[in-house]
């Protein structure tokens, strides 16, 4: 995705600097993944490209929730030790993905501007 969809999802979650550039582009890609899934496409149509940055900005309000970021902030319990043994109840990173995958999935086919760009079947796009 071109650099300018970067600046618009971090002017969406008002971050200033370029010090969490990576874990956004990731979300970015995520995004985009998820929809040309949706879609059977290989390539993302620009038309799509604002509606991934959308979906970025939820999946990273999603992951706040899921995350420690939003647990640290919160005093939030995320385990227990008691005569030795321990209980964690927070998520290892695998997990957090995984949940935020499936929210994310959830989440598109609920969107009616993809239906226009969904196809019946996965096309392979030759690059000329």
């Amino acid at each position: 995705m071109p650099a300018q969809y970067l600046e618009m999802l971090k002017a969406l979650l008002g971050i200033n600097d370029n010090s969490q550039d990576i874990i956004l582009n990731w979300f970015l890609e995520e995004a985009a993944q998820t929809v040309l899934n949706y879609t059977n496409r290989t390539v993302l149509p620009q038309e799509l490209y604002r509606l991934v940055v959308r979906l970025a900005s939820e999946a990273w309000s999603i992951d706040d929730l899921l995350n420690s970021r939003a647990d640290n902030e919160g005093g939030a319990i995320d385990s227990v030790q008691l005569a030795g043994a321990r209980i964690n109840y927070g998520m290892t990173d695998s997990g957090r993905k995984a949940a935020l995958k499936a929210k994310l999935d959830n989440r598109i086919t609920k969107i009616a501007e993809l239906r226009q760009f969904r196809l019946l079947f996965r096309t392979k796009h030759k690059v000329v």
